[in-house]
């Protein structure tokens, strides 16, 4: 209906609908109620001039009367969420000869999909989604439809399938938009030119019954030219093999989403891809360096987070001005950070390189980074202290929170100005009258570990959240008094590193923070009780360290369980079985004296080595000059090695001489 209202002149239809609807608003607002529905249609079939009957998400029921045939001169038809059921074709609507839009998605029809629209060569539009036909769908039935432009439809398991048959000529339309959620792709796809939207998803219902109802893989064309393609979605299948070349192709393609599918081999990243401004690669089986060949003023979002991808991390990947999301998480990189990201990523919202391989400092580059809300480094191999200037990054400042709110981009529904509609709000996008970002923003997820366990974040949420996760390192030294500052974070987790000293006070003015974990380091001293002013505070871990002292037990700290104070021995009180007034047993701290001062020596392998090499060389240096330069020596030792190669030469030769006897 949106897509119908938009290519026609309002002052022409609109006077039409609202004189209609003026007229029969009570008699509609009823059907909600089941009082006589006959009413209704009674009352439409005398409107014999309507173009436009839009009777979307008002919870009709029961069969299609067949009196919609009279409204002949009618042009778009939205019955869409609501409850008609019964099987198509309904006496009347197939002889709707100047239909051009057709929409009775979210309804439950049943039966197979009616032979007469072969004969509505009007429509532009079709959309049968969210039922449940059965039978075989056969795109030869539109071949005729040259002004058809939107095809949305859904497979209900195994009930309604594609037929993958190979058309003798190529059909009349061009499409730009074809859904087909949990569908095949037809073969007629080569032939589409001018596609700008093609979107195969599932939800994750759908994903749970594909797993049961799927038989074998999902293959995609080889030959495909599609040079108008703007949004390309086929997450959450499990097509596999490699990425077809003609993808690198797409000189149109803004949006890419091939997350979780079986897809392996590399990415055939070309310079053309340079409209790309939502990449998601994540979950598969990807390997080979990065892909970093796209514009760097239009690239938003990169997610390639459960792949495979190896070597180092190129410094083109820190020049995207517009980059607001890059997510490298649960792959194999390696190496150090490049030095170069000195502000040429003012956009960036959202940086997650967990779970690889990277080590080296922590270049004190990031703190330039200011609007950063979410910074992952966990579980690599960094080492040094933890930088001190990280004060200087938002973290979910409130202004920050206040730009993202009033922000477009923060939505998790859709808002767009009229004339568009949309009923019912369940569909992920529903035609090329929404602009892509907003179609895609409601599926980019991004995993954090926040209050001991992963949670998603989606969309706008994404941006709201504020963390910093340094957990599974390698660094020393005392945490950084500074991190007091970061007022507005909501996660902070530096566990299963090396650092020592004293928990800083300034931690006490973290007032939005709702997980601290500190466990698994060499902290000592007492809890500071200011700590008990973090009234947001749900999680709250510094076990496995070197802890002393009474436990706080104030405001959330009386929330706490034993797990949170655990293996630290001179800890007393609440919630342990310890009491404070017995005196505490002697302990010897684990730490050595030079890791309390937050020192922490590893053995470098390439020093050992030629260390040992360079005392080798001269113990064997001077064992010469002493040879060469003392005569009673040097006879000394030929003497030695003369009588030791003899006594062995008579060995061998008796031992040897045995054995062969």
């Amino acid at each position: 209906m949106a897509e119908f209202l938009a290519d026609h002149s309002t002052e022409e239809y609109e006077p039409m609908r609202l004189k209609f609807f003026d007229k029969d608003l009570m008699t509609v607002s009823q059907l909600e109620k089941g009082e006589h529905e006959e009413k209704c249609w009674k009352i439409l079939k005398s409107s014999t001039k309507l173009e436009i009957l839009d009777l979307s998400s008002n919870n009709l029921v029961g069969n299609i009367p067949s009196t919609v045939r009279e409204l002949a001169s009618l042009k778009a038809l939205s019955l869409a969420w609501n409850g008609f059921n019964g099987s198509l074709p309904i006496p009347g609507i197939c002889e709707l000869n100047r239909l051009q839009e057709l929409d009775l998605n979210g309804n439950s029809f049943e039966g197979i999909i009616p032979q007469c629209l072969n004969n509505m060569t009007s429509l532009r539009l079709i959309d049968l989604g969210g039922n449940h036909f059965e039978g075989s769908f056969k795109f030869s039935l539109l071949m005729n439809h040259s002004k058809l432009k939107t095809i949305m439809l859904t497979c209900d398991g195994d009930k309604l399938k594609i037929d993958a048959e190979h058309l003798h000529q190529s059909p009349l339309f061009q499409l730009e938009t074809l859904k087909l959620s949990n569908c095949d792709l037809p073969s007629s796809i080569v032939s589409q030119a001018k596609l700008q939207v093609l979107d195969c998803p599932l939800t994750i219902s759908q994903e749970k019954y594909l797993r049961s109802y799927l038989h074998g893989s999902l293959s995609l064309p080889n030959n495909v030219e599609l040079s108008s393609l703007e949004v390309f979605d086929i997450s959450n299948n499990r097509i596999e093999g490699e990425i077809p070349s003609w993808i690198g192709n797409l000189t149109s393609l803004q949006i890419l989403s091939l997350n979780k599918n079986l897809f392996k081999g590399q990415f055939p990243c070309k310079e053309k891809l340079l409209s790309m401004e939502y990449l998601d690669l994540s979950h598969n089986f990807f390997k080979g360096p990065l892909p970093y060949f796209f514009n760097q003023n239009s690239l938003k979002q990169l997610n390639l987070e459960g792949n495979q991808f190896w070597g180092s991390m190129p410094s083109e990947l820190f020049n995207f001005s517009a980059l607001k999301v890059l997510n490298l998480r649960d792959n194999n990189l390696s190496g150090s950070i490049p030095y170069n990201i000195n502000g040429n990523l003012p956009s960036l919202k959202v940086l997650s390189l967990g779970n690889n391989y990277l080590k080296g400092l922590i270049p004190k580059l990031f703190c330039q980074l200011t609007n950063i809300n979410t910074l992952d480094l966990s579980n690599n191999c960094f080492s040094g202290p933890i930088p001190q200037c990280f004060y200087n990054i938002t973290f979910g400042k409130i202004e920050a929170k206040r730009a993202i709110l009033n922000s477009p981009e923060y939505s998790t529904d859709f808002s767009i100005a009229p004339p568009y509609e949309i009923h019912g709000n369940l569909l992920k996008y529903i035609s090329v009258d929404l602009e892509p970002s907003y179609a895609f923003r409601t599926r980019f997820e991004f995993d954090f570990v926040t209050k001991n366990r992963f949670d998603v974040y989606k969309a706008g949420f994404l941006y709201l959240m504020s963390g910093l996760d340094l957990s599974c390192n390698n660094l020393t030294g005392k945490i950084p008094v500074a991190l007091g500052n970061l007022s507005s974070i909501h996660a902070l987790n530096l566990s299963h590193n090396r650092l020592a000293g004293a928990i800083p006070i300034s931690l006490s003015k973290l007032v939005e923070i709702e997980s601290l974990d500190l466990s698994y380091n060499y902290l000592s001293g007492e809890i500071p009780s200011e700590l008990t002013n973090l009234v947001r505070l749900e999680v709250f871990n510094v076990s496995h360290n070197n802890l002393s002292g009474k436990i706080p037990s104030t405001n959330q700290f009386s929330t706490f369980e034993e797990s949170s104070y655990e293996e630290n021995p001179l800890l007393c009180g609440r919630p342990l079985n310890k009491s404070c007034t017995n005196p505490p047993t002697p302990y010897l701290l684990i730490v050595p004296s030079d890791e309390a001062q937050g020192k922490w020596f590893e053995v470098d392998f390439i020093a050992f080595y030629a260390s040992f090499g360079v005392t080798y060389l001269v113990f064997l240096l001077g064992f010469v000059t002493v040879l060469f330069i003392n005569p009673f020596w040097r006879r000394k030792w030929f003497h030695f090695v003369e009588n030791f190669l003899s006594s062995s030469y008579y060995f061998a030769y008796a031992s040897l001489g045995k054995l062969w006897n």
